[in-house]
């Protein structure tokens, strides 16, 4: 190596410095995972995932909570409510008490029969109370309306639902075999209880319902149910006053309903065919064969509890109103049996 070389090469060693060193170090490589406040990419997209599973989660559990909600609403309670039942301390009446009782309302039992009603309160306890009435008397269902309504004051729970089920059946046909016609009592007794009783009660319950706080969205304020029967559409021979004062209480359920919607009320009636009843015991084996035989499906006579669960029904499905239900497995009673 030359003069000129060395040289050459001191020149350069000269020249370099430690920052040429770095420079032309090779330099680490940069990774593109590097995200946020020193978090990974991957980091940050799982953070972003978990975000939005929350977010979704909460979604749909507030979604159902949301629609539960509104569903809770648009239907009248039944607990905490009184609920005024005549005819309650036995048959159909007496199952209407159980159930609504152990949906949590209130019942104010009515009846004639003072020992089956107070031994039903002795049974049922809180929140029952029974008033001794005559429905075909008016002084006697004015009478008990104004003590059940000195009652739900006490309770502070107001009335929610009437529902007149107290009702007999007096068979018998207008001329009878020897060209008698029937007796006028026996056919007012049928009138008088079936008929006029129910519009009484009725009548004398509604100034305490139209005035209480209607529920949202609706603004309803309760609910009449009334007893019909079969026999308001097919009744047979002998039953003249009885289907006279149910096909009456089926007729006047739509005007009820149309007269009592300004105040957020409903009326609804039932039409039971052969249910099981203190009236229907009074059958003979033969008669009740005969009703069995023409049963569709169930074949079977009705329970009380098929016809508490369609009163349960009309009280809590808004949209049930101004309409006569047949309650009767398809059954259809034929002229003759």
């Amino acid at each position: 190596m030359d003069a000129d070389d060395l040289d050459y090469l001191e020149k350069r060693a000269l020249s370099y410095s430690p920052q040429d060193s770095r420079q032309q170090r090779p330099q680490p490589r940069q990774h593109h995972s590097q995200g946020l406040f020193g978090i990974s990419l991957y980091g940050v997209i799982i953070l972003c995932f978990l975000l939005f599973a929350g977010l979704l989660f909460y979604g749909i559990v507030h979604g159902f909570w949301h629609l539960e909600s509104e569903g809770r609403a648009d239907k009248m309670h039944i607990k905490d409510r009184t609920f005024v039942i005549s005819g309650g301390a036995s048959g159909l009446g007496l199952a209407t008490v159980r159930d609504l009782h152990a949906q949590g309302g209130y019942i104010a039992i009515l009846d004639l029969n003072a020992e089956n009603g107070n031994k039903v309160v002795s049974e049922l306890g809180d929140r029952t109370a029974f008033f001794e009435v005559d429905v075909s008397s008016p002084p006697s269902v004015s009478s008990a309306v104004s003590a059940l309504v000195a009652w739900t004051k006490q309770t502070s729970k107001l009335i929610g639902g009437v529902i007149p089920a107290a009702g007999v059946g007096f068979p018998g046909k207008l001329i009878d075999r020897h060209n008698e016609p029937i007796p006028l009592e026996n056919l007012e007794l049928v009138l008088n209880i079936n008929l006029r009783g129910v519009l009484d009660l009725i009548r004398l319950c509604l100034p305490h319902m139209t005035t209480t706080t209607p529920t949202e969205p609706d603004g309803e304020r309760g609910v009449i149910i009334m007893v019909s029967s079969s026999a308001a559409f097919d009744g047979q021979p002998g039953q003249v006053a009885y289907a006279a004062s149910k096909g009456a209480v089926r007729s006047m359920t739509l005007v009820l309903a149309r007269d009592l919607a300004q105040y957020g009320i409903r009326a609804v009636s039932i039409a039971p065919s052969y249910f099981e009843s203190g009236m229907t015991a009074a059958m003979s084996q033969k008669v009740r064969k005969s009703l069995e035989g023409v049963f569709e499906f169930p074949r079977r006579p009705g329970k009380g509890e098929d016809f508490a669960r369609m009163v349960r029904q009309c009280v809590e499905n808004p949209m049930l109103n101004g309409e006569c239900i047949r309650l009767d497995g398809a059954t259809r009673m034929p002229s003759r049996l």
